[in-house]
């Protein structure tokens, strides 16, 4: 699954949610890797950070490539990683191809 933020400056923990809940009926209840182009957002609070590093249960994703807009948020990204300790495996990219790439090794029975 590949889903992109177009225009947002700020990401709230309600937007958080409510992009787990779609995500959770586009992949219809099956869990799934995800590659999310984050690359306009200006920020996201604390708050939707944690939400979208949440268990896979939460989203049915079971493993998130996030494409980021540059090596310096690439380097932002991963530090937060390491702090917000998600229960599953996080990439940080800044190609959808790598991210493709990397997403793919992570589809179920593979």
């Amino acid at each position: 699954m590949w889903h992109r933020v177009d225009t947002a400056d700020t990401i709230t923990e309600d937007d958080a949610r409510a992009v787990v809940n779609i995500v959770r009926q586009i992949t219809g209840g099956q869990p799934t890797p995800t590659v999310v182009d984050i690359r306009s957002i200006g920020f996201a609070s604390k708050e939707a950070r944690l939400g979208f590093a949440g268990p896979p249960d939460s989203s049915l994703e079971i493993a998130t490539a996030l494409v980021v807009a540059s090596s310096s948020s690439r380097i932002m990204a991963k530090a937060f990683l390491k702090l917000a300790k998600p229960e599953r495996p996080i990439g940080v990219f800044t190609t959808v191809e790598e991210a493709r790439e990397w997403a793919a090794q992570h589809r179920p029975g593979d």
